[in-house]
């Protein structure tokens, strides 16, 4: 049906892990657009060259889900429910708004781009892409396992502002399409 066999999976073991992969994409949402998954425009600011940070600052953001797509290798979209495999990729983007759940900014501050590839049925190797004001947090090449609410990725570097930057992107998944993240960046060595 999609372009290859797919071993019988229990409807709800399939159920268990789309929602628990679920729940990890809602916390962190992936890089480059997602061709034709949203008509939303995202903020691109173009500004000068931005002053890297000069000490360690915290982020605090309310994520909420734009766009999610799950496809085969090939590029195939997979069906609602069905349990990814080796190679089967993932694209998220998310809004991302200064505050918590509770009390948060009305309109978006930052945009989240998850990219992730399938290593088996519940593990990813992911490169996530965060665009605030113009610069770039950025998490390549990690791993994550959808077992759990809260996932955590090493930031690995950034562009303006953030160039060069290390530090910690936390997200706790606080239902299907929402999430809150925490960023912890120390200003970068180059």
């Amino acid at each position: 049906m999609f372009g290859r066999a797919r071993p019988h999976t229990c409807r709800v073991s399939g159920w268990l892990t789309a929602l628990a992969a679920v729940l990890f994409f809602i916390a962190f949402v992936g890089m480059a657009g997602v061709a034709g998954a949203s008509t939303k425009k995202h903020p691109t600011k173009t500004t000068v060259a931005p002053r890297p940070i000069g000490h360690a600052v915290t982020l605090k953001y309310f994520a909420a889900t734009a766009t999610t797509k799950l496809t085969t290798a090939k590029g195939k979209a997979l069906r609602p429910g069905a349990q990814p495999v080796k190679g089967d990729r993932l694209e998220v983007v998310q809004d991302d708004f200064v505050g918590t759940q509770a009390k948060h900014a009305r309109h978006y501050q930052a945009v989240d781009r998850l990219r992730c590839v399938y290593t088996n049925a519940t593990s990813a190797t992911c490169t996530d892409v965060i665009t605030v004001s113009g610069s770039e947090i950025v998490s390549k090449h990690q791993a994550a396992l959808f077992a759990g609410p809260i996932t955590s990725f090493a930031i690995t570097g950034g562009t303006g502002r953030y160039h060069g930057a290390r530090g910690l992107i936390t997200a706790t998944a606080l239902g299907p399409k929402t999430a809150t993240l925490s960023i912890v960046v120390l200003p970068g060595t180059s």
